[in-house]
């Protein structure tokens, strides 16, 4: 840390003695006082007067994370490691608590403000509402979150919300551009087609951006190897190779050469590969059943992951179902988390499908029994970083606070959290222009692509 600082304070010294040429970022300000310095802009997002290391956009992003690791306190921690819903409104109103009926159980998901207060660094948004609302309503947010005590912005992402016709996790009016197949990719895959997986990235990047978006929860990288499964209609198809080629297309174009303020992060999904799923032993109302990897082909179903990491995304989401290796749920293995991080190479954000913690559980009959915060206990220790649909920082703060659960082990995760947001620009400029947005969003020729994509996407299977 004090290296750091060290090379921190050098570089800030060099820029300003050697008159070494730096190039101007946007900033916008809605709470933070901006600090002008030798003719540059910086955000004071502390409010102490003082440029601190973390809101200099001149030094490294490492060097950025680590000051402003050194400034959070646990709670603020853990608050990054947690990455609820808050689905925004048509009328682009700010939501408050809601009561939810979750099958025999009343469940209140707080609202946006007391999110913001909590800490809580990323949000899933899967609300529908015109473009110009849309941005608005992003803006309104990262001005809460501007106003915290460190000023941390919110990181924003979507579940894929550019299919023809919306269904699944984002339904309502598209105002997207509308490519093959709804929610998943599979039309995409019928086109076989890697440059235009790789313009399909490039659009969702720039719509998502319009309106205050910065990561997509996908591609969907799942093998298609068991017809009875309820989401094979999401993925590429049943070929692992086509699969990890157009993904990889699709990665690249969303993310760019390097993330950067016009990029959005990906999240390749369902790790270890949940498309060979024991179907006749389902569970959980049906949609979920034990990993099988039939014919020993569990390296055939990696080799889509292989080549989104190798494609440069920086997060990754584990499963519900058990897996044939330990019997635990994916996100609660050990043994998969080795061959993530080891065989595989992977040093990103590994985070859990929603409800894994809170409703499902580790699965495995043994584990089944014990507290939620014991769950909490077994997917750290397994590795993950962050918690899908989750809002209650209590398990992890009594974990830390207890001793079973070290704070370095949550500086683990949360410097991966933090460097995200920095290497998207969102300490500089998080707003977004809603007269922008309208013209981004579903744009003529955006729309021309998305409709030559779907005639791209028509098989003939017979012709007599």
């Amino acid at each position: 840390m004090r290296k750091l600082i060290f090379f921190a304070v050098l570089a800030t010294v060099l820029w300003g003695v050697l008159g070494l040429a730096v190039e101007q970022p946007e900033i916008e300000a809605r709470v933070a006082p901006i600090l002008e310095i030798g003719g540059l802009k910086f955000k004071d997002l502390n409010k102490n007067g003082v440029l601190d290391p973390y809101e200099d956009w001149r030094l490294p992003v490492d060097v950025r994370v680590e000051d402003l690791l050194s400034k959070m306190t646990l709670e603020e921690k853990v608050g990054q490691m947690l990455h609820p819903n808050v689905t925004m409104p048509a009328d682009g109103s700010i939501v408050p608590d809601q009561t939810i009926k979750f099958g025999n159980m009343t469940i209140t998901r707080p609202g946006t403000a007391k999110l913001i207060e909590r800490g809580i660094g990323y949000l899933l948004n899967n609300g529908i509402a015109h473009p110009i609302i849309f941005a608005s309503w992003s803006n309104k947010v990262q001005e809460m979150a501007e106003a915290t005590r460190l000023g941390i912005p919110i990181l924003f992402s979507s579940d894929p919300r550019h299919g023809a016709i919306l269904t699944g996790h984002v339904t309502g009016k598209q105002y997207f551009s509308g490519w093959p197949k709804r929610e998943g990719f599979l039309g995409m895959g019928a086109t076989m087609d890697e440059e235009l997986a790789r313009r399909y990235g490039e659009i969702v990047a720039a719509e998502y951006r319009a309106v205050g978006l910065h990561m997509i929860l996908g591609p969907i990288v799942d093998v298609m190897t068991e017809p009875r499964w309820t989401r094979n209609g999401e993925t590429w198809g049943e070929n692992a190779e086509m699969t990890a080629k157009l993904a990889a297309a699709f990665i690249k174009g969303a993310q760019g050469e390097k993330l950067g303020p016009t990029s959005i992060a990906t999240m390749p999904k369902h790790w270890p590969g949940s498309g060979p799923q024991d179907m006749s032993r389902s569970i959980f109302g049906g949609a979920i059943a034990p990993l099988i990897y039939p014919g020993n082909n569990f390296a055939y179903h990696l080799l889509p992951f292989k080549a989104a990491f190798e494609a440069g995304a920086f997060t990754t989401m584990c499963y519900y179902s058990p897996n044939p290796f330990d019997g635990c749920g994916s996100c609660y293995s050990q043994y998969l988390n080795k061959v993530l991080r080891e065989e595989l190479g992977f040093t990103g954000i590994n985070c859990t499908d929603w409800g894994v913690m809170s409703f499902m559980g580790p699965v495995r009959e043994d584990l089944q029994k014990l507290p939620t915060k014991e769950w909490f206990a077994l997917a750290l220790e397994a590795g993950i970083d962050q918690f899908g649909g989750e809002s209650d920082p209590r398990p992890i703060l009594e974990l830390v606070r207890e001793g079973r659960i070290s704070e370095e082990r949550i500086n683990t995760s949360v410097r991966k959290l933090l460097k995200l947001k920095f290497e998207l620009g969102l300490f500089e400029d998080p707003y977004v222009d809603p007269a922008k947005a309208e013209q981004i969003v579903g744009s003529a020729e955006f729309q021309a692509e998305a409709y030559r994509a779907q005639l791209e996407s028509i098989v003939l299977l017979k012709n007599d």
